[in-house]
């Protein structure tokens, strides 16, 4: 008999699978992008062999790099050391006349150490007999910049130009972002080229990390003289950005499956007033409570199941198409097992589900038999003994609509705590959207740099001061500020605890315009303003020292401020020129602040001609672009869909609230028909209903998300990056614009499901 329900309420069935659909699909997509990223890295690590891990060493000689090598080949949990020579490309690079931007070394092929890598395209026996200007290329940097097998690109040093042919495309675990390093492949570094040597360790396996650095220590007696970066940390910085895009459509998803919750618990109490006869009869007829209460069980079990499968199998493609970059840079199709979460997302909405159904079917306990033979159902309204006001305005379609929201107070409850959910969620991608959107322009913020209009990045062989030679007395030109950018210290702290940093170095700070989160940048040689990330991991706060590993010298500094940055995920400080006093330092950059920079490409343009091949001009913007892409790009690529789902998903729960109110309230509409009204009028009712609550919840939730926003956002990126605060500049016409559409989401809503009103015949409540 509960298959009858299918029949009497097929939109009903409808719009509830599609709501349920919705949440799956949400749900699943999450859990497969949030549980599919391991595996393929581990059979990436496997198969290609990997170094447990790569050591940078502080050292920038060879000897003395020679010499580290030397020692770690001594450490019983180390099995085998390898040296490769390595050029950082920080000169210009560009093919077919366009820029590249990676953050990518030239080194030597070793036939030990890459001989297993993972080959995409290309004769994989062909990489061992690479000629002089032939390279293979990891794949994130050719995919990202469309590059192909036959392609060529150029470096740009000052006294020449180095042109390579791309002759294959690799995946390895150490080269699969374009936001970290990764490695083109030569024959050989050219000559007259900055090399230094890095090292890739192969340890014992099961072997950690931590576990090499403390060997080290104790066999020797002082810390490892370099960075060691894992293999394991390489795929944790590789998923960074897909893991912020599966958590935030986690988090969206639970959140719309609890107001679909609401709603088809709104459902099922107006199926059971409406019902409220059928069920007398049944029980008249011997049926006890509990074989009724398991007819809409199965009902909604059986819509349940439906709905959640279909959104499981959804949401395969979904996950796919959101993993296709990741999985491209590593050489495989994205194809992700839907079994396991879809099992757990299937038993997840359907005990919710069925645990809403059993509880809201508890009611029927209270319907008697007396109701099939006196005709009577439930009602929860209340009579008011007496009116006092204008009639007229009572049975306006305004007075309809806040007689409703008196009377029925659980629906009235139910569209409001939709649309606010609804106004949230919305309103929340919307603002991640331009905050995304908005990144590459505010990079001096979130990376923590300079607010230049165009940055120089000094080329191998070249200087500072041929670069401001060339520059001296340019017209356009207010100011030229050398810094450096690509260098790496060791911060030390308590015990043996050390941290890598990445520091930004200017000469003085009040010349130019830099952000700072708390107290002050450093005006001295001895004063350290700190990223929050290190902060945080250091323990430290504006007052206390930290002490800094310069080549063999250490010495401490007197944190003065406190700032944030994305950059090498938060690792990172600011110093003065004069820290280095006694150590060696070169600056690798160069910024330009404009007279006039109303028109930044043209400038760019002709400064890169006065430089020539002294350094890469590019726009401040520009500067660390993959960086900024990998934050930014999938929060573009996924919060459009996410926007219209939750969009989709707020608008059926509202047309499901008025259709059933409608359905419960033929009656009352039919005596308003037999007054007089139109269909006209009592459609505009409901458009009043639900504007009205509409609009409160607007005003309720909007307020709510400008203003937590920031703190939801620090908190959810504040453990990765350190991030002290969430500085957000609302876009206000957007905001505006977005809540409009929103509104007219719900009204047309409203409009379609309120036309069943014309379907209330007079003579039928005469017949009643």
């Amino acid at each position: 008999m509960w298959l009858k329900n299918f029949r009497q309420r097929k939109i009903q069935t409808f719009l509830t699978a599609i709501i349920i659909l919705l949440c799956a699909l949400l749900l699943c997509t999450s859990l497969n992008i949030l549980c599919s990223l391991s595996e393929p890295m581990e059979e990436l690590s496997r198969e290609c062999q990997s170094a447990t891990a790569i050591i940078y060493p502080y050292a920038t000689s060879i000897e003395e790099t020679e010499a580290v090598a030397d020692r770690l080949r001594d450490l019983p949990e180390i099995e085998q050391v390898i040296c490769t020579p390595r050029h950082y490309i920080s000169e210009k690079m560009t093919s077919n006349g366009r820029n590249i931007t990676p953050f990518t070394n030239l080194t030597e092929y070793n036939e030990e150490m890459f001989g297993n890598i993972r080959c995409i395209e290309g004769e994989k026996e062909n990489f061992s007999r690479l000629g002089e200007r032939e390279c293979v290329i990891p794949a994130c940097v050719c995919y990202e910049n469309g590059l192909e097998v036959g392609d060529s690109f150029e470096i740009h040093m000052p006294d020449q130009v180095y042109a390579y042919t791309i002759v294959g495309i690799y995946a390895d675990i150490y080269s699969t972002s374009n936001a970290f390093d990764n490695y083109i492949l030569v024959k050989e570094i050219p000559k007259g080229v900055s090399t230094q040597l890095h090292i890739r360790i192969y340890a014992e396996e099961d072997v950690t990390e931590e576990d090499i650095e403390q060997s080290y220590e104790q066999t020797y007696g002082h810390f490892l003289e370099g960075m060691l970066y894992s293999k394991d940390k390489a795929a944790e910085s590789s998923l960074l950005a897909v893991q912020l895009t599966g958590g935030m459509l986690l988090a969206l998803g639970a959140i719309m499956l609890l107001t679909s919750c609401l709603i088809i618990n709104y459902m099922v109490r107006n199926m059971l007033t409406a019902d409220a006869k059928t069920i007398a009869i049944y029980k008249t007829i011997g049926y006890d409570y509990a074989t009724i209460r398991n007819m809409y069980v199965k009902f909604y079990a059986a819509i349940t199941t439906a709905a959640v499968v279909s959104g499981i199998l959804l949401s395969k493609f979904v996950s796919d198409r959101i993993l296709q970059d990741l999985f491209e840079n590593i050489g495989i199709e994205a194809d992700t097992t839907i079994f396991k979460t879809g099992t757990v997302i299937f038993f997840i909405n359907l005990c919710l589900i069925l645990l809403t159904v059993y509880i809201v079917t508890a009611k029927m306990k209270k319907v008697k038999p007396i109701f099939a033979l006196a005709g009577m159902s439930p009602t929860d309204t209340t009579k008011i003994q007496k009116y006092r006001g204008s009639y007229g305005f009572a049975f306006s379609p305004i007075g309809i609509a806040l007689r409703i929201i008196m009377r029925d107070k659980k629906g009235t409850l139910g569209i409001l705590i939709t649309a606010i959910v609804s106004v949230i969620g919305i309103n929340f991608a919307l603002i991640s959207l331009d905050v995304a959107n908005a990144m590459k322009a505010n990079n001096d913020y979130w990376l923590g740099i300079d607010k230049c209009d165009v940055s120089i990045s000094i080329a191998d062989g070249a200087t500072v001061q041929d670069i401001e030679k060339a520059l001296k007395g340019d017209p356009n030109i207010e100011k030229a500020i050398p810094c450096r950018m690509n260098g790496m210290l060791v911060a030390r702290g308590t015990g043996s605890i050390a941290e890598e940093i990445y520091p930004f170095v200017y000469d003085n700070y009040n010349e130019i315009e830099i952000s700072i989160v708390e107290g002050r940048n450093p005006e001295n040689g001895e004063e350290i303003a700190l990223a929050g990330k290190i902060a945080e991991t250091m323990q430290k706060d504006i007052g206390d020292y930290i002490e800094l590993e310069f080549e063999q010298e250490s010495r401490s500094f007197l944190i003065t401020g406190l700032y944030q940055t994305y950059y090498n995920v938060g690792a990172s400080c600011r110093l003065t020129t004069d820290a280095y006093a006694d150590s060696s330092f070169v600056y690798d950059t160069v910024s330009i602040y404009l007279k006039d920079n109303s028109n930044i490409e043209k400038e760019v343009e002709r400064i890169a001609q006065i430089v020539g091949g002294n350094g890469e001009v590019i726009p401040r913007t520009e500067k660390f672009a993959p960086i900024m892409e990998m934050i930014s790009k999938p929060q573009e690529d996924a919060i459009p869909a996410v926007m219209l789902m939750a969009v989709l998903i707020g608008s059926l729960n509202i047309f499901c609230i008025i259709m059933l109110k409608n359905n419960k309230d033929t009656k009352i509409n039919g005596i308003y028909k037999c007054m007089g009204y139109t269909t006209a009028h009592l459609m505009i009712a409901n458009m009043f209903y639900v504007s009205l609550l509409a609009i409160v919840s607007i005003l309720i939730a909007l307020p709510i998300i400008l203003y937590f926003y920031p703190t939801i956002m620090k908190l959810a990126l504040g453990m990765m990056f350190g991030l002290l605060e969430y500085r957000v500049k609302y876009n206000m016409t957007h905001v505006m614009v977005g809540n409009l559409v929103i509104f007219a989401f719900f009204i047309v809503s409203t409009f379609i499901s309120s036309t069943g009103i014309r379907k209330v015949n007079v003579r039928d409540l005469v017949i009643d």
